[in-house]
């Protein structure tokens, strides 16, 4: 559990769940530089509001996330804590999978967070440790009717968690996933409602998760941790 002031790198900060991650980390009090792409006014509203840094980037591109971490680290109070919420996936058959729909969701939902732990892990180590909290979507854990293109994604960033949990443990330096099911807006909504309603049945809940619900679980692992690394959090309401 890292201690005093915090100050959060937030990857993809304008999206359903990012934006609810964002304003829990506000809310305690964390400082948060997050990046966004395509949504600039929302972004700017967001900051503005809320008195955070937004920076607009795009995760497809490796050089612009290291450029982004190298220049988080000259501020005099670097980030501690960095999470991944940057998703993207759209319902599309197999054989509709071109090659840049391909490379597109590999590069956002799993190069990104790579890139970013490889800029950034050994900075965390030098400076006493840190946190890394990544978003993944059981999809990528259990038989769902999600493309494969996006389910190889999900399966990835949990091997990611759990290796670098392993090499970067003993340097101070956790590494955890969350891992949602459907939620009533974001990624989810790209889900014909018949397979969206037999989710929701399937929970033992019995409905679609929120953003905040989420975002309280991300935060908690960010800021309440000292112990676990390498773990796979479910917050998927039973499924």
């Amino acid at each position: 559990m890292t201690t005093g002031p915090h100050h959060a790198l937030l990857l993809g900060g304008t999206g359903y769940v990012g934006q609810a991650v964002l304003r829990a980390l506000v809310a305690r009090g964390v400082r948060v530089t997050f990046t966004y792409r395509r949504k600039a006014a929302a972004a700017r509203a967001l900051a503005e509001e809320l008195g955070q840094h937004a920076v607009a980037i795009d995760l497809r591109a490796p050089a612009e996330i290291r450029a982004l971490v190298a220049a988080s680290f000259d501020d005099a109070a670097p980030p501690d804590i960095l999470i991944h919420c940057a998703t993207q996936g759209r319902p599309t058959a197999l054989p509709d999978v071109t090659d840049e729909i391909y490379d597109d969701t590999q590069a956002i939902n799993v190069r990104s967070a790579f890139v970013a732990c490889q800029a950034l892990l050994p900075r965390l180590a030098e400076r006493g440790g840190g946190d890394v909290v990544l978003l993944t979507y059981v999809d990528g854990a259990r038989p769902t009717p999600m493309p494969a293109h996006f389910a190889l994604t999900q399966t990835a960033i949990i091997g990611l968690c759990q290796s670098l949990a392993k090499e970067w443990g003993g340097r101070g330096v956790r590494i955890n996933a969350v891992q949602i099911g459907p939620l009533e807006d974001g990624v989810a909504r790209e889900l014909p409602l018949p397979l969206l309603a037999d989710f929701e049945r399937l929970s033992a809940i019995g409905r679609a998760g929120k953003a905040e619900e989420v975002a309280r679980a991300i935060v908690f692992v960010a800021l309440e941790n000292s112990y676990m690394t390498g773990q796979v959090f479910p917050v998927h309401g039973g499924l």
